[in-house]
């Protein structure tokens, strides 16, 4: 089981697929999947695929052995620049103390901005070719190969991202638009920060609602507050309670029952039924 000291705090930065799915990971959870073996053998296997594929290199043929090495060269660097350009990004939001998806779009055209230019470069010290300033030919290689990106970014998605049970995906609206999630909890007249709110217990016809300024008692149903909680990182690990994930410490058990132990010394029953799932979202990765 997890413990306090195994959650490291980074900031969340939701990329947003081109296909419309809204993944809200942190920058942590990202560097993890992309460390996975999972992902490093569909790497391999993608780029090995376009070096058989690809006989020439800027119109230069090279033997099959130049180009597999070409390709798993670029292909860990296309990676690394991808990733350092999201870490960029998730940093100065943070800063910002913004929450805004990412779209992946952006990280490929600017991924290649910058491998093509160091392609050129290389490829002209390597093969003596002349470096060309042409910009038509600059943006036509560029788009080709944010075409590649874009076309592993599809098999990762589709096949790869389901693998890691911890992800949750958040499909757009039907006008395009990102689901946001809430800043205001609205109940019986309260408006509560959900940046505070910690966990709610329901007590009959009233919610316990518990934040970092104490708790109080409202009016209202659980499951119309959790409805304007959609977005937020929490759970429900039982009928009657909702928590966030900041607020727990660790899953244990008690009296043979799984438990969820918060940060204040609340104990939170877990249900039998949802014990695979709450397990899953209190390990994932960050």
């Amino acid at each position: 089981m997890n413990g306090p000291s195994d959650k490291i705090l980074w900031h969340e930065t939701p990329v947003f697929a081109t296909n419309g799915t809204v993944f809200p990971l942190d920058f942590g959870q990202v560097l993890q999947i992309a460390s996975s073996r999972l992902f490093c053998v569909s790497l391999f296997t993608y780029l090995v695929a376009l070096s058989i594929a690809q006989s020439e290199i800027y119109s230069v043929s090279v033997g099959l052995h130049i180009r597999l090495i070409y390709m798993l060269v670029n292909g860990v660097l296309t990676v690394t620049i991808w990733l350092a350009l999201l870490g960029l990004l998730s940093w100065v939001l943070s800063i910002l103390f913004r929450t805004l998806p990412i779209p992946t779009m952006l990280l490929h055209l600017l991924t290649m901005s910058i491998m093509v230019g160091i392609n050129r470069w290389v490829f002209g010290q390597v093969f003596g070719a002349p470096y060309d300033p042409n910009v038509t030919f600059f943006v036509i290689e560029m788009l080709r190969y944010s075409a590649l990106i874009l076309a592993f970014e599809f098999l990762v998605v589709v096949f790869l991202l389901p693998r890691f049970d911890w992800i949750m995906a958040i499909t757009t609206n039907k006008d395009g638009s990102i689901p946001i999630a809430p800043t205001v909890l609205m109940a019986s007249g309260l408006e509560i920060p959900t940046r505070k709110i910690r966990h709610l217990k329901s007590v009959e016809h009233y919610v316990e609602i518990t934040t970092d300024d104490g708790t109080q008692m409202v009016r209202a149903a659980l499951r119309d507050l959790i409805d304007q909680l959609d977005g937020l990182d929490g759970a429900q690990p039982h009928r009657s309670h909702w928590v966030t994930y900041g607020a727990v410490v660790q899953i244990a058990k008690e009296n043979g029952s799984i438990v969820l132990e918060l940060n204040d010394g609340t104990v939170i029953p877990v249900s039998r039924g949802r014990r695979k799932e709450i397990q899953a979202w209190f390990d994932r990765p960050g």
